[in-house]
């Protein structure tokens, strides 16, 4: 969190935030609250509409329990998603959220043992759950308001033990209730595994006291949530469906023995089924006392992670999303007392207090009465299109809490539209399709400590979609690039961290690009003391005919590389992966956005990569995949850490740079592409060259290769023109443009392109220099336009100073000839 002035700056609340497929404008969640506002039938009312639509200004909407069995109500007049009529109600909701710029999931959920007789209002139903056993009175009661017969009441004491043809059974509910999800519009589904209800109740022990397949171990007691994952994953995709825990809450009398244990087996099982998010309650919301179960969730699941309880202000929400323990928080009370909530928070209005007494009551006070001070156009997506709407509904309820600005677009078209729209990259979205590429620029300082020019330098870029940092050395004391960047030490991450916070003050991205250079290295390099030789996959140096310039020499001199170098180990490769996983936790500290992995340029991967440098025989060598094994380790661990959507692949496989030939270039498109695919990360880069020197551009066939066997984000770095880019783009050839050598002088290339003007040139002999000459010195459209007017102002100053008439003598009258005036002054 910054500031400006006493108002606090949420920059990591308000970035973007991808869940699955959709992704979230902002990380402020809308909390799954229970309302009791359905009618009679379980069918939601037109206040619901206007209750769920006013709040669209959130990052996203995680609706109220919605009932999977047609008529096994836990809270009375809950809605439920097993009819038409309730689907055509939900669609009246959905569209009202969507009209409105917002996304909403559905939470299904089945009460299970958490219900009354009164409420089960179908011939034949009764109380059921895991085992015979009910929820015990002295864990919780059921309130008036949560039973038809309006009576405050024990829950049963015995109810039915469910068999194994009633568990299938409701599984198919909660596949239906997906389907009617998707039918009625809604973004995606999270299954509700929490609270003490039916999914929740096989999970925990206290609960579970079977001894069939599913009860008795972790194992077994999960056995039917992942059923349900697997059925409802199977009808509308893993990317649309989340899971909400519950482990340490001990409502409904929920308990279990060994809650970290078993929330680890659930969240990697959910990983391996490659869903979308885990909503996680971290702490014990019955009994008011935190918890750290969102450390549990992040450790073994990969995909976004949604937190809520225990934040008591929006200073420990920022900061939990910026210290990267959760993705996105989630807001219960101050949702429900505050429509506009996001508004309030972006300008520091204050907050309305909850009226708790309506929580649970059916009409419409304390539910769409609370004032709200937004602007109706605050989160209407028409304004991006420069359209004006006008304020509807109660008029009454907006107050004027804060003075606002019209926020429309300009009118005229952009000529590159296609590159200038927004991208959904793993767990972020770009708001272009333009990428800052890795440039070696060598200005760190002799510790390899980003430097205070290094921290203006990327700030200035953060209009691009993406920046991808200068290569960072993984490896302590073994540098490619004398000064250049590492992220090994506490110094540099603290660097580091100063230049991700100036870029996402600006609303930018960044990812870290990490780099070995392997047998790429001179041993003057290597500043150890130690050990002085490169290293590489074979004993195979870099032939003569591949110099390395003295601009990346400590000593200064051009130079062959070394023509033999050590042979890595088996068991140095294992330590090579632990130095990727520890710069990638480095990297998160550090504050990026994620890592990309350079497996190009010549350097150590693409060493491993490349038949013409890796004639191993053993497990690292002798076919395709082999060559592509250390690749894949470092990948497997890097995501095991930080997440496989925060890990991007950059692989050149035409590159000749450092005695590379492309021998085999098909081979490793389509090999690095599909084992990628297999990963799920981010994305891939596919290059032609790097350090700023290119051989051509990457050719067509490659780079659809990589689309087929990939299948996800596919960007190309070959130095492109912005025309070109915007060709490719709109061919779908590639989803981003990296403008490595065009980043250096066009700080703010989008903005030049819109305005229609020509980008600059880079000084290239300046691009690996270490002072500040041709570094930051080149101005943005802004500046230029600035410093015109400053000159446009100059010379009308002079003009005015040249053309003005003499002075008269005061003391002494003059005649003056209507018909003959003196010569104007010259008037811009």
């Amino acid at each position: 969190m910054s500031s400006a002035g006493n108002h606090p700056v949420y920059t990591h609340l308000f970035r973007p935030c991808r869940v699955g497929r959709p992704t979230m404008k902002n990380r402020m969640i809308m909390s799954p609250l229970t309302r009791c506002r359905a009618d009679d039938n379980h069918v939601p009312t037109a206040i619901m509409t206007e209750y769920y639509g006013s709040r669209a200004s959130m990052g996203m909407i995680i609706t109220e329990a919605i009932m999977v069995q047609c008529n096994y109500s836990g809270f009375a007049y809950e809605p439920g998603l097993y009819s038409a009529e309730q689907v055509e109600a939900w669609r009246a909701i959905t569209e009202a959220v969507h009209a409105r710029g917002g996304l909403i999931a559905a939470q299904i959920y089945h009460a299970g043992r958490a219900t009354t007789p009164a409420n089960l209002t179908s011939d034949g139903l009764v109380p059921i759950g895991p085992s015979a056993m009910g929820i015990p009175p002295e864990a919780q009661q059921c309130i008036a308001q949560w039973s038809r017969d309006g009576k405050a009441q024990a829950y049963p004491q015995r109810i039915h033990a469910m068999t194994s043809a009633e568990i299938g059974a409701a599984v198919k509910f909660f596949t239906r209730a997906a389907r009617n999800a998707m039918a009625a519009g809604f973004d995606a589904v999270e299954i509700h595994a929490g609270g003490g209800y039916l999914l929740d109740s096989f999970l925990r022990d206290a609960a579970n006291l079977r001894t069939d397949e599913y009860g008795g171990s972790m194992e077994n007691r999960s056995r039917f949530l992942l059923e349900v994952v697997d059925a409802v994953a199977a009808a509308i995709q893993p990317d649309r469906v989340g899971v909400r825990l519950t482990p340490l809450d001990t409502f409904n009398g929920a308990k279990d023995s060994h809650p970290e244990a078993l929330t680890t087996y659930v969240c990697q099982q959910l990983d391996a089924r490659g869903i979308a998010f885990v909503d996680i309650v971290r702490g014990d919301s019955r009994a008011n006392v935190p918890g750290n179960a969102e450390v549990w969730v992040r450790r073994s699941f990969s995909g976004a992670v949604l937190a809520g309880q225990g934040y008591t202000s929006t200073d420990m929400a920022e900061q939990a999303i910026a210290d990267g323990t959760v993705d996105a928080v989630l807001f219960g009370e101050q949702a429900v007392s505050n429509p506009d909530l996001v508004w309030r928070v972006l300008t520091n209005a204050p907050f309305n207090r909850a009226d708790k007494s309506t929580f649970f009551t059916r009409g419409s006070k304390g539910y769409i009465d609370y004032p709200v001070c937004e602007p109706h156009s605050f989160s209407d997506p028409r304004v991006v299109a420069g359209m004006k709407t006008r304020s509807g509904g109660d008029s009454s309820r907006r107050l004027s809490c804060q003075c606002s600005t019209s926020m429309t677009m300009p009118a005229k078209e952009r000529p590159y539209f296609a590159v200038s729209q927004p991208l959904l990259l793993g767990a972020t979205t770009m708001k272009n399709r333009l990428v800052m590429g890795p440039m070696p620029r060598q200005r760190c300082d002799a510790q390899q400590c980003p430097t205070a020019m290094m921290e203006a330098y990327y700030a200035r870029r953060s209009s691009y979609g993406l920046i991808i940092s200068e290569p960072c050395e993984v490896q302590p004391s073994y540098n490619t690039y004398v000064r250049g960047a590492a992220i090994s030490t506490k110094a540099q991450v603290q660097a580091w961290r100063k230049i991700t916070d100036a870029v996402h003050q600006e609303g930018g991205l960044m990812y870290c690009q990490l780099h070995h250079g392997g047998r790429a290295t001179l041993p003057c390099n290597i500043t150890n003391g130690k050990e002085k030789r490169a290293v590489g996959p074979t004993t195979q140096g870099i032939s003569a005919d591949y110099r390395c310039p003295a601009a990346f020499a400590a000593d200064g001199k051009d130079q062959p590389y070394p023509a033999e170098v050590v042979r890595l180990s088996a068991e140095k490769l294992k330590w090579i992966v632990k130095l990727y996983v520890a710069a990638a936790k480095n990297a998160m500290v550090a504050g990026f956005d994620g890592v990309e992995i350079h497996a190009g340029g010549g350097y150590l991967i693409d060493q491993f990569l490349r038949k013409c440098s890796n004639t191993r025989d053993d497990d690292y060598g002798g076919s395709p995949a082999g060559r592509c094994r250390l690749l894949d380790e470092i990948v497997d661990a890097v995501a095991a850490v930080i997440g496989r959507r925060r890990v991007g692949v950059r692989v050149s496989p035409t590159d000749l740079s450092k005695g590379m030939k492309d021998t085999d270039q098909d081979v490793v498109a389509e090999t690095v592409a599909t084992h990628m695919a297999e990963r799920k990360i981010a994305y891939i880069t596919v290059a032609s060259g790097s350090d700023g020197y290119y051989h051509g551009p990457v050719p067509a066939c490659i780079l659809k290769k990589v689309l087929q066997c990939f299948g996800g984000v596919v960007m190309c770095d070959d130095n492109t023109s912005l025309a070109e880019a915007e060709k490719r783009v709109v061919a779908d050839a590639v989803q981003g443009v990296c403008i490595t050598l065009g980043a250096i002088a066009n700080p703010d290339i989008m903005n030049r392109a819109i305005h229609g003007v020509a980008p600059a040139e880079p000084d290239m002999h300046t691009l690996f220099t270490h002072n500040s000459d041709g570094y930051d010195s080149y101005p943005t459209y802004a500046e230029i336009r600035k410093e015109a007017r400053a000159e446009q102002a100059r010379q009308s100053a002079v003009n005015r100073s040249h053309y003005s008439p003499p002075m008269l003598n005061r003391s002494t009258p003059v005649a003056m000839n209507n018909n003959k005036s003196l010569k104007a002054p010259f008037v811009h």
